[in-house]
């Protein structure tokens, strides 16, 4: 299989075609099952009206999370993105379920906190100003690169990783003509995918996002020296994402 690629395909179909045991981490935000209605108003994906019955979205990840068990190492990790709706208040906890249903193991649990996020004004709601963020592994041998800090009488102590992460939301930057959010509404920041590789992966992992969407886990990788694989089922995101690929290699060629 062709890494540093984004894939036009379906990540079950895509998941088939590798092989067994071949990521090192999979950074990844699937669709929350999170629209009202189908009109193109509270529609975010082209090609997906992201509006399925409960059961029918749950069998649908459950393939996801089986997929995802074979294709990454016993080394490897999974880093998976989710939030919930004022109308989906308990689906974050039984997608967490069907993943360790389908045998993965829930390892942590992230709070992304947005600095940013945009406010809920209506009467009984509060503003969603965090997200989950699950790590996931397949067996106990799974990676985490921690910063040492000192060594006291020949034991290593290291820096401390927080279960919180913190950014802003930024869906464009200070380079970009691509006005990536005027194509795909539900973009999370390079930020937050850069932090998760810093501690999950080393240079010249292979990560995978099987809904690469924008692109934004595929740009952290460049930026961080990863290889990665994406993969998305609606064309539009696949030339958006390449295009910024390419945008970050002039960006780096210039410097």
């Amino acid at each position: 299989m062709e890494i540093d690629r984004i894939y036009h395909k379906d990540c079950i179909e895509l998941m088939k075609e590798m092989p067994e045991d071949y990521i090192d981490c999979v950074i990844t935000s699937p669709p929350y099952n999170a629209s009202y209605r189908k009109d193109s108003y509270n529609k975010k994906y082209i090609e997906y009206d992201d509006n399925l019955p409960e059961e029918e979205y749950l069998q649908w990840i459950r393939k996801v999370f089986r997929g995802l068990k074979k294709v990454i190492k016993p080394t490897g990790t999974i880093w998976f993105n989710f939030n919930y709706t004022q109308r989906t208040q308990t689906l974050p906890y039984k997608v967490c379920l069907a993943a360790v249903d389908e045998g993965l193991m829930l390892k942590e649990t992230l709070c992304w906190y947005k600095k940013n996020a945009a406010p809920i004004t209506s009467e009984k709601q509060f503003t969603r100003t965090w997200e989950f963020i699950w790590l996931f592994a397949k067996s106990e041998d799974y990676k985490i690169y921690k910063q040492p800090s000192k060594e006291i009488k020949g034991q290593m102590f290291y820096k401390p990783l927080y279960n919180f992460i913190d950014t802003y939301i930024h869906m464009e930057n200070q380079y970009s003509k691509l006005k990536i959010s005027e194509v795909h509404h539900a973009v999370y920041p390079v930020e937050l995918v850069k932090r998760i590789l810093s501690f999950s992966t080393k240079e010249g992992d292979l990560v995978y996002d099987p809904f690469i969407g924008s692109g934004t886990t595929a740009v952290a990788c460049k930026q961080m020296n990863r290889h990665y694989i994406g993969s998305d089922i609606t064309q539009t995101y696949v030339e958006l994402a390449n295009q910024r690929l390419a945008q970050e290699t002039l960006i780096r060629w210039s410097e």
